[in-house]
Formats: structure tokens, sequence, C-alpha cells
């Protein structure tokens, strides 16, 4: 890794201890391959409105508003207050959404020929906008004017330059959070809304990399040096928070690649529980997962079986009851779609999918609320997909980890069978109203 030199003025383009650009400008991008940058810029909510500062981190320098709830006051005059909880990870999402917008809107303005990775770009640049606002803006306690001896809060770093890494970047990020709403401790609407925000985030990585034909996992290795070089550059200046905090996905037992795949929860056998993927968050009793001979790794949604057994916080969820509702009251609507509608040429295999999926939980103990005959408003192929993430996506309101980490595997499962199947893409925020 290339050691940074710290306390030196630092260019746009340039990371610490890297050379700088010959004019200062960002290279094209359709080309261009370099890590974080600095823009010296203060955004308050959107952040694409915003205002020079000097800054000699690699870091961009964010500030704007979010609920003052979860934070702690107990602080030395001048100090900023401690975030913890739902605040804190809100605040880590805006700051990803941040950095994902203004990354996206400069490489646009840059693009040289490619009209598809220009429309990419700036769908990323409005959506990551857009969800940003619903998490409230970038926390300030000083309300974008730091006081005299005040400190201000943590500066947030450029999103990685060269367009493979920032879609690598923008999934990571994504999955990070998506684990960190499973805390029973986060509030379960704030969980349930940064879980959206996640997999927005997560549909804007696979759409930029799909404009521009590469691999999502192509950029792991350089986010990896790029993360770690941003840790190294904020422990030097003693800056607490505002790095990327990827590094446990990057280092943990399962490859980045794994992780992006199934997300950062999925497949883990920590002998504490939880075991979402495999669909048997009971786990081993060594907790090492082997001797797991079952087909419990089956994607459901591809229709597959879930395991056998589940933990009871699981087969006792309200929230797993109504999902189980819902992708039958789905699988029912879904004929009629089919041959009344005509909205959709494959009702049959998606529903029986549904079906199968509510079957193995219900044989794994989750109470059974269906209805004998359900009929949605909804009918469209879109309309009824949102139908089923939004079900899923009600389990991170739940006040157990068990049933949160089980809602990460249905969700991941329900985002890859929107991609494989080619149906029309969820908006800036799935699984909600403004979807």
């Amino acid at each position: 890794m290339v050691t940074p030199r710290p306390l030196l003025p630092v260019h746009r383009g340039q990371i610490a201890g890297d050379d700088p650009t010959t004019d200062g400008t960002e290279p094209d991008a359709d080309t261009t391959r370099v890590g974080v940058t600095t823009g010296g810029r203060r955004t308050r909510r959107s952040p694409l409105v915003a205002r020079a500062t000097p800054l000699i981190l690699a870091l961009v320098c964010a500030g704007g508003v979010v609920s003052g709830c979860d934070l702690r006051l107990e602080t030395a005059p001048g100090a900023l207050p401690e975030l913890s909880g739902s605040a804190r990870l809100r605040d880590a999402a805006a700051r990803s959404e941040s950095a994902a917008a203004t990354r996206a809107q400069s490489l646009s303005q840059r693009v040289a020929s490619c009209q598809e990775c220009r429309t990419a770009l700036d769908a990323v640049a409005q959506d990551s906008s857009t969800r940003l606002e619903a998490l409230g803006g970038l926390w300030d306690p000083w309300n974008g004017v730091t006081p005299q001896d005040a400190q201000a809060p943590a500066p947030v770093a450029d999103a990685p330059l060269e367009v493979g890494e920032f879609a690598t970047w923008m999934a990571l990020s994504a999955q990070r959070d998506l684990a960190a709403a499973t805390d029973p401790d986060i509030d379960g609407a704030q969980a349930r809304t940064v879980a959206s925000v996640a997999l927005g985030r997560l549909v804007s990585a696979r759409s930029l990399a799909d404009a521009y034909d590469v691999d999502l996992d192509a950029g792991l290795a350089q986010v990896g040096v790029l993360d770690a070089r941003l840790t190294d550059i904020l422990r030097r200046s003693g800056t607490e928070g505002g790095g990327w905090d990827l590094a446990h996905l990057l280092e943990g037992p399962r490859s980045g690649a794994e992780v992006l795949a199934d997300g950062a929860v999925a497949g883990s056998a920590e002998g504490d529980g939880h075991r979402a993927q495999s669909g048997d968050p009971q786990g081993s009793e060594s907790g090492s997962g082997e001797g797991d001979t079952s087909d419990a790794g089956t994607d459901t949604q591809s229709g597959g079986t879930a395991a056998p057994s589940l933990t009871e916080d699981i087969q006792t969820s309200p929230e797993l009851a109504a999902a189980v509702r819902t992708w039958d009251c789905v699988a029912q609507t879904l004929p009629r779609a089919g041959v009344v509608d005509r909205s959709i040429d494959d009702a049959s295999p998606r529903a029986d999918r549904l079906l199968t999926r509510a079957s193995a939980a219900l044989d794994a103990g989750v109470a059974d609320t269906r209805e004998e005959r359900c009929r949605l408003s909804e009918s469209t192929i879109a309309e009824l997909d949102a139908a089923v993430l939004s079900a899923d996506l009600d389990l991170f309101t739940s006040e157990s980890e068990d049933v949160r980490r089980y809602g990460v595997t249905l969700v991941t499962q329900d985002l890859n069978t929107w991609f494989t199947s080619g149906d029309a893409l969820p908006g800036a925020l799935p699984g909600t109203a403004a979807q």
C-alpha cells in the first residue's frame, strides 16, 4: 500500500502520497482510474449544491441535517455530540449517498461519447440525491456554520473515481448498511428505511456496471486498497469517523465476491444462531456449518426450498407470517395478470416460485395467516414485484436480529430475481411508497 504523506496539500484527482495529475483535472469518465479524490466542498441537504472550503485531506467535507435522536449530549462545550444507534446508521448511509451523487454527477459531465453511460450516471446522481433526502441529509449539529473552537463533523470521503471501482464501492457500502440494519437496537422503522436505501444503492451499482459492461466484483481489489489508504489517512490526521468502513466485508471469512452476490450476513456460521442465507438461522451445534447436507442453501425464489428448521424468533415472527400471506396473495393474483390483463407471459412459473417459498416457510413452523381467496388491486408485474419486496422489507421492523437477518436473505433474493427476470427495476427507494 502506498503510504500517504500526512498534512500536505492534496489536489483534486490525487491521493496523499500519489503524484498529482498534470493539469489538476479529472480524466474522462470513460477511461478514468483514480481513487479517493478531494473536492473541498461542503454540502448541505443536497450533495449537488456545494461551496468551496479549504481541505488538506483526501476527503470531501460535507454537512447537513438529520434527526437529533440517538445523540449523546454529555460532552464538553464545543465537542460533537456522539452519534449512536439509528442516527449513526442513517449518517453512514447518508455519507455514502452524498459521495455517490457527487461522483456520478462529476463522471457524467466527463463522458465523451457513450450516451447510455451518461444516462446511467445521471440516474445514479438523481437516485442518490433522492435517497439522501429520504435519510434527512448529512448530520451537522452546527447547521453548516461551525462555531469558533467547536469541532466540525468528520469530512466525507469521495467515492472512487474509476467507474468500475465506483460501482463496486456502491455495492459494498449497500451490503454494509443492510448488515448494520439487522442490529435489534436500531429502531425498526429506521432500519427499514436504511435497508430500502441500501437496496436502492445496490440497484444503482448493478445498473451502472451493466451500462459500462463491467463485472460488479472487478473493482474489489482496488477498493480494498483505497479503503485501507483512507483509513490510514484518517488515523494519521486524528480524524474520527468519515471512513468507508468496508474492511470487515473485504477481509472477513467470506470473499468480497460472495458478499456482493449473497449479502454481508448470508451464509455466515458464527455460532450465534444465524445462518440466514442457508435458510437455517439456527445453525449447527458447532457453529461451523459442517455436516449440513440439506438443500437449504437453494435460492427459494428459483423454486428451491428453505431449510427444515428456523429459530423460534423466525417461526413466531408476525412480520414473516405477513410476508408469507403476501407471497401467497401475489401468487393467486399472477394468473389473472397473465390471462386477463395479459401484462405478463410467465405468470405460472412466478406463482409456483412464490408458492414454494410460502410452503417451505409454513412447513418450517411459520404461522399460517393466508387468505383463502385473495385479490390485490395491483396487477402489473412491477406492482406485484414491489408488493413482495415491501413485505420482505417489513422483516427489518422486527425486534429480533434473527428475523432481520432472514430479511436480508429475502430482499437479496428479491433483487436477484428482479435482475435475472428482466423486469423493470425498482426506483430510488425500493419497497416504499416513493418507489
